[in-house]
């Protein structure tokens, strides 16, 4: 199954800034049901193989950015490996950073042998900080978080009778300081252009985003579309006016203006009504009316 990439972007009170955060499931060998098509899982790439990231944007009012790169890549755990090269009988035992992580008895077979000791791994994944993942008879350990601390620390497999192993990784690595979220302004989508000061802000509507992973080839992989719902003006400007309301300032009467603010209220629920329920076609429109009419709300007062 192909890898199947999800995000979400979220916005604030700072409508020049947004977050983006890539919300792909990871596979977890001990409950594999939860994740069938994110990363690890079948044949895809594992998160850590992620190379490089892009994205395509589209504004509500027909602004296009292509292959836009923010130099962002998921957050990366560290990580080891080890081969279980042979044996018929005896005891393996994985320790990094000098302390035991999972062991396992060989009983009837490798591949039994190496399913065994990654259960045995995953199951004290919250003591250790440590999980596995396996790919024929080649183990990956890979820590619960993300960040270089975890970098640099030993990986030593310790056997016992006939078993052998062939470590690949004598130290973790891989991990970076990262998580999976990223901090999106106007001004990366411009990239080296400088972004108009009139555009500082992402624009209340729809807007459509395209992400795009690659692996470290440089090859797509995957890529999601999501139309993505910015309301930040919108919000702001009806929070102005309810505050404006509430310090009693306004000359011609809080009723007049409460009504008219629970009828704009009113509006934008029913917009994002319809972005909920998909109907795109009017959004863009009806959120440039409902923004002028807040501006305008207290014109008269």
């Amino acid at each position: 199954m192909s890898l199947k990439v999800n995000f979400k972007i979220e916005n604030n009170q700072d409508c020049g800034k947004l977050k983006f955060t890539d919300i792909t499931c990871s596979y977890n060998p001990l409950l594999p049901a939860t994740c069938c098509d994110g990363y690890g899982a079948d044949e895809n790439i594992n998160k850590w193989e992620v190379g490089s990231t892009r994205f395509n944007w589209i504004t509500p009012s027909g602004n296009t950015f292509t292959a836009v790169d923010l130099g962002f890549v998921p957050g990366i755990s560290a990580k080891a490996s080890f081969d279980v090269t042979g044996g018929t009988d005896g005891v393996v035992v994985v320790c990094v950073g000098g302390k035991e992580v999972g062991k396992a008895i060989f009983v009837t077979d490798i591949a039994t042998l190496v399913e065994a000791l990654v259960v045995d791994i995953n199951s004290k994944n919250e003591l250790t900080g440590w999980k596995a993942i396996f790919t024929g008879t080649v183990i990956t350990v890979v820590n619960n978080s993300t960040g270089t601390e975890y970098n640099g620390l030993s990986l030593e497999v310790y056997v016992t009778d006939s078993m052998t192993v062939s470590v690949i990784d004598s130290t973790t690595s891989g991990g970076n300081d990262e998580d999976d979220s990223h901090y999106i302004t106007m001004q990366n989508l411009y990239g080296s252009t400088t972004c108009p000061a009139d555009e500082n802000k992402f624009e209340a509507g729809i807007h459509t985003v395209v992400y795009v992973v690659y692996n470290s080839a440089e090859e797509e992989v995957s890529r999601q579309t999501l139309k993505v719902f910015i309301d930040c003006e919108v919000l702001n400007g009806l929070r102005s006016l309810t505050e404006y309301l509430m310090a009693q300032n306004c000359s011609c009467g809080n009723g007049v203006l409460g009504q008219r603010i629970l009828l704009l209220r009113a509006r934008y629920d029913a917009i994002k009504a319809m972005f909920c329920k998909g109907d795109y076609d009017c959004i863009n429109e009806e959120m440039i009316e409902l923004l002028d009419d807040i501006n305008g709300a207290c014109l008269d007062c």
